[in-house]
């Protein structure tokens, strides 16, 4: 808002030398001659600027009016005295001292109401004395002391005042009730100001002002119009037009405003903040950044200076880090980071931060950065899914990491349960690192359900029942199911007399004859020693656990942590969709399919296969051609039925 500046000085004098300095006209054969010598003393000093001087006689004629007053009459003495405190009265006035001036005018008037003299000279001393408070409040004003400025304001009697002192007084009292925050009564003072000087400029830009704020924008535009009709090149108009346009969207508009303030005024600030903000606003970033930066380099700063300038690096980091661009993107993200909030850091800058150092491999930084994201916001997702992926591919078997990568994955899929297949799997893959198989196996067939293709979780879910079915025979406590009770007993195995199996099984390892021993219809236990089949259980975890290592270290990351959608400058900070997390799948050292021949009885059997179940190592496609439908359709019938499909293709 544009302040009016007033002089006092130069109004007091005015005011004062604008009243014709009083003579008194009594009868000089009624008035002592020494009165009459000291009034014409004190008009002469007075004449001279020696007002002090002129008041010390006006206080010697006072005290002689008794004796005027005994020798004339009534009227004549009023004549004295009018002249006499009239003539006080602008000396005051001279000397600054309005309020005084004042209350001496009024004493006369009380007693001769139609002194003209005292008349005009009370009407100048309250006009100094309205500028004076004006002066005061401008005072209180500009040293931000708004309620007391405010208090002095509403003394002054615009009746009082001159028609350049009244614009004065409502556009600066318009401007402090802007500071306060009182638009409406603002936009009042405004439009007064405009009655008493219909072209102002100055009221018509402040009227403008006070309209963008109460939200009536096109009125803004129009109060702004008017300054740019008469003035082109008028710099606050030009501002004061962008800033409306920017409001109603009318953006193209709003930088070409912007830009032609520039030009009528290259080294002013406010217009570069307001060309900035249109260009945040087109997804123009780096643009953003170019003006803010000018802006810096002709003294802007402050907090609002350093929030917008985050919030640009910020959102053309979010641009590099979708093209894949880590390295770049950490840089602008780091300027963001330290013009932000140093106590309060917003947790989306923290976690593409270190994403991106998880992506570029500075694996230290990028977990210190996770860690300190969750501990702002433990159920932060993209946190949880991201770090618990990365925890889950890098940690050791039985370590803390592991079980961190579960705490995180857990929360992220109870945040947003069966909608990442790639959150359930990892999960999966760090229940596989704590020994947790029935956990994982369960994970797997979520990542699953969310996705059926997903390879990856098929074949984990095959090394985790193996794991699984081995704990089964450890524990010494396999039941046998009540479907075959009553079936056919199964074939009978090969067995030469002394115990001895078939020549092409002899070269089985220990722990791979203990597959075979299991016998679903006998309520025997199996005769291998405990201490082999722990030896069996440790090795075939050995295995497993390489396979899944190996299939882990087969991703990368290098996914972007938001999702791709029509709009360039919306970018939704945080969230982390499916493309943007490592996929694990079609790693080739897990596959377990094996071909048709290698399965069927009477074997020998490949290493690690769960003889009972030798149809899940079949490839699908395979599958279906053997039992002429799907896994789901087979797996739905009753055990009995599955044994009979199995023996007709040799698979039991």
């Amino acid at each position: 808002v544009e302040f009016s500046n007033l002089s006092r000085v130069g109004v007091r004098v005015a005011a004062a030398f604008g009243v014709v300095v009083p003579v008194a006209r009594g009868r000089s054969d009624c008035v002592s001659s020494v009165t009459m010598a000291s009034l014409a003393s004190a008009r002469e000093a007075f004449e001279k600027g020696d007002y002090h001087h002129c008041l010390s006689l006006l206080d010697e004629l006072k005290a002689s009016t008794a004796d005027i007053a005994e020798q004339a009459s009534n009227t004549t003495v009023q004549h004295t005295v009018g002249a006499t405190e009239g003539l006080r009265g602008l000396a005051l006035l001279r000397l600054g001292e309005a309020d005084t001036a004042v209350a001496t005018f009024e004493a006369v008037l009380a007693e001769t109401p139609q002194d003209a003299t005292c008349l005009a000279g009370l009407k100048a001393a309250k006009m100094v004395q309205m500028v004076d408070r004006m002066g005061t409040a401008n005072e209180l004003f500009k040293r931000d002391r708004l309620s007391e400025a405010l208090d002095i304001y509403e003394t002054i009697d615009e009746a009082a005042l001159n028609e350049v002192h009244i614009y004065g007084f409502v556009n600066n009292k318009g401007a402090l009730f802007m500071r306060l925050g009182r638009y409406a009564d603002a936009l009042r003072c405004f439009e007064r100001a405009l009655e008493v000087q219909p072209g102002s400029l100055e009221a018509a830009y402040n009227k403008g002002i006070s309209l963008r704020s109460l939200g009536r924008n096109e009125q803004a535009l129009q109060a702004f119009s008017v300054v740019t009709d008469q003035e082109p090149e008028h710099y606050a108009g030009l501002c004061g037009t962008a800033d409306a346009q920017t409001a109603l969207d009318m953006l193209e508009e709003a930088e070409a405003s912007a830009t032609k303030a520039l030009q009528a005024q290259p080294n002013e600030r406010r217009a570069y903040m307001i060309r900035a903000m249109v260009r945040l606003r087109v997804s123009n970033f780096l643009g953003a950044i170019s003006d803010l930066e000018d802006a810096q380099r002709l003294g802007y700063e402050g907090k609002e200076f350093d929030e917008a300038y985050s919030i640009a690096n910020s959102l053309q980091g979010d641009v590099l880090l979708k093209e894949n661009q880590y390295a770049e993107a950490r840089k602008y993200y780091e300027k963001a980071l330290v013009h932000g909030d140093s106590d309060n850091p917003h947790i989306n800058l923290l976690f593409h931060l270190a994403f991106t150092d998880l992506a570029l491999g500075n694996t230290e930084e990028a977990e210190k950065g996770m860690r300190q994201v969750l501990s702002i916001d433990p159920h932060f997702y993209s946190a949880n899914a991201t770090f618990g992926t990365h925890l889950a591919k890098s940690a050791k078997v039985g370590s803390p990491e592991a079980r961190e990568a579960v705490a995180c994955l857990t929360k992220a899929s109870a945040a947003k349960p069966m909608s990442n297949a790639e959150v359930e799997f990892h999960l999966g893959v760090a229940h596989v690192k704590l020994e947790e198989f029935e956990k994982a196996a369960n994970a797997f067939h979520k990542a699953i359900e969310v996705d059926p293709n997903h390879q990856g979780a098929r074949d984990a879910i095959t090394v985790v029942e193996g794991q699984l079915a081995l704990n089964v025979v450890s524990s010494k406590s396999f039941e046998v199911p009540e479907e075959a009770k009553v079936e056919e007993p199964p074939p009978t195995r090969p067995r030469r007399a002394n115990g001895v199996l078939p020549p092409r099984m002899r070269h089985l390892k220990n722990e791979e004859l203990r597959l075979f021993s299991i016998d679903s219809s006998a309520s025997e236990t199996p005769t291998t020693d405990d201490e082999s089949l722990e030896v069996s259980k440790r090795n075939s975890w050995k295995i497993n656990m390489k396979r899944m290592e190996s299939f882990t270290r087969a991703s990368s990351i290098n996914s972007l942590p938001c999702d791709d959608d029509d709009s360039k400058h919306e970018v939704k900070l945080g969230e982390c969709p499916v493309e943007a997390l490592p996929r694990l799948a079609g790693a080739p050292l897990l596959t377990m399919a094996f071909d048709l021949e290698e399965l069927q009885w009477p074997g020998p059997y490949p290493s690690g296969v769960m003889v009972e179940h030798r149809e899940k190592y079949l490839s699908d496609s395979k599958f279906e051609e053997m039992f002429k439908m799907t896994r789901a359709e087979f797996y739905a019938l009753a055990k009995w039925r599955q044994k009979a499909k199995k023996k007709e293709v040799h698979l039991f």
